[in-house]
């Protein structure tokens, strides 16, 4: 946008002094010319930066589903621990409950 800028006050005050002068007019296009060309590969490397910028994105992206469903894989593991750990207890428990019940009517 700089660049664009410069090239339209180069040509404006070229237009104003009203001398035509042939090298000035070769040296303003070559200097125009390049001015496009340094525009041109900015906006290249701007666009390659944008689409590196979104690929970047993307795989951020997938990392966070990965992360979440590894977390949620995580949490359900160990709920299912949980509720093995329970049952063992309960197993634990009512053999001790009925150990206990059996004395009571071998003594009774």
């Amino acid at each position: 946008m700089k660049l664009e800028g410069k090239m339209k006050g180069t040509a404006e005050k070229a237009s104003r002094e009203g001398v035509l002068d042939m090298t000035a007019i070769i040296e303003e296009q070559v200097y125009q010319d390049d001015l496009r060309r340094k525009r041109d590969e900015s906006r290249e490397r701007l666009e390659q930066w944008m689409a590196q910028v979104e690929s970047d994105r993307q795989r951020l992206m997938g990392a966070r589903k990965e992360h979440k469903a590894l977390e949620r894989l995580r949490e359900r593991r160990y709920l299912e621990f949980v509720q093995e750990v329970l049952r063992d207890e309960n197993i634990a428990s009512d053999e001790a409950a009925s150990i206990a019940d059996q004395r009571r009517r071998k003594e009774a």
